[in-house]
């Protein structure tokens, strides 16, 4: 399931453009910096990633090049959600 979710959040990704807040790449890697700070689950960022996956693409398109850091961005942030996800099924398996 998880699989699919990121898969779709790829997906999305690459083939949507639509308007956003950031007007950069550099901002909006700064902005996925920021939700991974204050993130508390893994939950919490795939669904953020999926609200804002519109404006990445946007993004990504305008910027060429520069998309790197968006597309970085992404990838850290599934990185780091997917850690958190593991670490949580790791500490329900050790509890019980």
């Amino acid at each position: 399931m998880r699989r699919f979710r990121i898969s779709c959040a790829v997906i999305a990704i690459v083939a949507t453009s639509c308007g956003g807040s950031a007007s950069n790449c550099a901002e909006y890697a700064a902005a996925v910096e920021q939700k991974l700070a204050e993130a508390a689950s893994a939950e919490e960022v795939f669904e953020w990633l999926e609200e804002t996956s519109e404006e990445a693409a946007r993004l990504i398109q305008q910027s060429g090049a520069d998309g790197e850091a968006c597309a970085g961005a992404i990838l850290e942030a599934m990185f780091t959600a997917g850690a958190l996800e593991l670490e949580a099924e790791l500490e329900s398996l050790f509890s019980e």
